[in-house]
């Protein structure tokens, strides 16, 4: 038991693949690669800017994940998450950000 416990190796969390970006001029020219499965709470708000997370299986790309921000109405979350998910905010702020 001793053995397998042992030889088990986590990986440090890769930051790299993670960023938010500006929305474009003309955001009605994305095309989501499957149909959206997007729940409109938030119908009368503008989503500013969107957050990519590109998620990798063993080292294989699998999918991403798009998280629209709403910069307007959440300035201070949105700019918060943004800066988690592209890594700005740094490694000890993955500790941390479960524990607010």
């Amino acid at each position: 038991m001793l053995l397998l416990l042992g030889s088990q190796a986590l990986k440090p969390l890769n930051l790299s693949r993670a960023r938010a970006d500006e929305l474009p001029d003309n955001p009605d020219k994305i095309e989501p690669e499957e149909p959206s499965r997007e729940v409109n709470y938030c119908s009368d708000q503008n989503v500013t800017k969107r957050a990519f997370l590109e998620v990798s299986v063993d080292g294989e790309p699998i999918g991403r994940i798009v998280i629209g921000l709403y910069s307007d109405s959440a300035p201070v979350g949105s700019a918060r998450f943004s800066n988690f998910v592209s890594g700005a905010a740094g490694k000890e702020h993955w500790k941390n950000y479960g524990n607010r």
